[in-house]
């Protein structure tokens, strides 16, 4: 009876957020694999967290880096590539990213440096710091930049929640250096059900956009396999991954799946130094 009352708990939560999410609107950056990998127990050997919430780093235990890259609704044009390193240190602990979205006529570089430093045994902060180049074929370079403040606390060993603010402004050289300033938060609510079955919730909110609701869970399913699931709102998207754990690297496969523009297949590699 006890196992039941859970499992209509957890249907009639999905169906809530499910409800809502269907109701937002948002361009949802799927080059940003971050807002859709959460929870302690994940944050501890994923280093693509930094492009979520720089705090987040703090769960680290070893260094990290990770690979990424895949192709948006199969287009060679909307190719992405991404890099991540974190690493624990004296002084608090550093990320490093890089992204590439596009191909000769139009792309995007991005190179964020975050830090994150613990305040106490339940809750930390972090900075980050983004610079982009927009390039097209026949056109000047526009530079972006960006800097976020973010906050983790647990609530409990099994409950945490945290918030991101970040602000971004625009430098367009063929406009006479106009300036465009964009303000982005995150809200994030990231519950271990068990060291197996975690649940993830955001509330994502772009400048000029609704508010978007993300739903994302990871379930291991055997001691080396494991399965992400997820869905954004608004945009009738949603995601799944199956993934394998070795010694000091997890190797996933993964798709989004759009029910106008198709698939978005990519391929996420990890490695920590120490398991």
């Amino acid at each position: 009876m006890h196992k039941r009352t859970h499992l209509k708990t957890y249907f009639l939560f999905f169906l809530l957020i499910g409800f809502i999410g269907k109701s937002q609107s948002l361009k949802f950056p799927l080059n940003n694999r971050g807002i859709c990998i959460s929870s302690k127990y994940q944050n501890s050997d994923n280093p693509f967290v930094i492009f979520e919430n720089p705090s987040n780093m703090t769960n680290a235990k070893q260094k990290s880096y990770g690979f990424l890259g895949g192709n948006k609704y199969l287009l060679r044009e909307l190719s992405h590539f991404s890099f991540s390193f974190i690493s624990p240190t004296s002084l608090g602990f550093i990320g490093i990213g890089l992204n590439y979205l596009g191909n000769a006529d139009y792309n995007e570089s991005s190179v964020m440096f975050d830090y994150a430093h613990n305040l106490n045994n339940r809750s930390a902060v972090g900075v980050l710091f983004q610079s982009q180049i927009h390039k097209t074929r026949n056109s000047l370079y526009q530079f972006a930049f960006a800097g976020a403040v973010g906050m983790n606390i647990e609530l409990n060993d099994k409950i945490s929640t945290g918030i991101c603010i970040k602000n971004q402004f625009g430098i367009n050289k063929s406009a006479d250096a106009s300036l465009e300033n964009k303000i982005d938060v995150l809200s994030e609510l990231k519950y271990d059900v068990t060291k197996d079955f975690l649940i993830s919730t955001a509330i994502y909110k772009q400048f000029n956009h609704a508010p978007n609701v993300i739903v994302s869970l990871k379930y291991h399913y055997k001691k080396r396999m494991f399965i992400d699931y997820g869905f954004i709102g608004g945009i009738n998207q949603m995601y799944l991954g199956v993934g394998f754990s070795f010694d000091k690297m997890n190797l996933e496969v993964f798709n989004f799946f759009h029910t106008d523009l198709g698939y978005s297949p990519a391929l996420l590699f990890i490695h920590n130094n120490e398991k």
